[in-house]
């Protein structure tokens, strides 16, 4: 099922998961809610009466190691796409036909998204692109990386994707600027770029400094 409306101001309503180690969720009126009404360290099972499906709702910081994971995807240079690189070990990614939807999806909500509000960055701060993974029921196996240019259209695509039965295990903001050293026009180009975790709008911007010894650039600020 494809949802065909602006989700971004889909109403769904939520309830507590009933397990002591869970916190009380909020009841989340609109997609936007998703990055602006969420707080850190929290977690809640939502309800999306449209097509009476819940989804699980983790909003965290991401390590630098989860960074490191799924580097090989964010160099993979394919945006909007289901990818793999299963089938041969070593072997560059591929696109392929969409991941196996599964029951009950999670969507994970960084600082990057939630702390990026524009009215609380610096003035003159660099405008922030918002990326994020999407995979199904096998995982690793198949993931789609989305970008979008808004906090709000993030959380319309996010919701969108949870809405159709896919996970988003991954989140985060980058400057603008960096959208197309991710995202090349040409993506078989093979950029191989370190990914730091930042946790602010200043890292980003100072990691983006950071040369080798050839004045070259070899990392990328990932705000999650």
């Amino acid at each position: 099922m494809r949802l065909k409306q602006d989700l971004s101001q889909c109403p769904i309503d939520c309830f507590d998961l009933q397990y002591a180690h869970m916190m009380t969720s909020p009841r989340i009126e609109y997609a936007s809610q998703l990055v602006d009404g969420v707080g850190l360290a929290s977690e809640f099972v939502a309800m999306i009466p449209l097509i009476s499906r819940p989804v699980y709702v983790i909003a965290d910081d991401f390590t630098q190691q989860d960074l490191e994971k799924f580097s090989t995807v964010l160099n993979s240079g394919f945006e909007d796409k289901w990818i793999s690189n299963t089938d041969v070990p070593g072997s560059r990614f591929r696109v392929v036909t969409p991941a196996t939807t599964i029951d009950i999806p999670k969507i994970c909500i960084s600082p990057g998204l939630i702390r990026s509000k524009p009215d609380l960055q610096p003035p003159g701060s660099p405008a922030l692109t918002y990326l994020f993974l999407v995979q199904g029921k096998n995982a690793s196996e198949r993931t789609k990386a989305i970008a979008r240019s808004t906090r709000n259209g993030a959380a319309a695509a996010m919701l969108h994707e949870v809405m159709n039965g896919y996970s988003v295990v991954f989140t985060g903001a980058i400057l603008s600027s960096d959208f197309s050293k991710i995202f090349p026009a040409n993506p078989t180009a093979g950029a191989r770029w370190k990914f730091s975790k930042v946790k602010d709008i200043a890292g980003l911007y100072n990691v983006g400094l950071e040369k080798d010894n050839k004045g070259q650039a070899t990392s990328l600020g990932v705000w999650c």
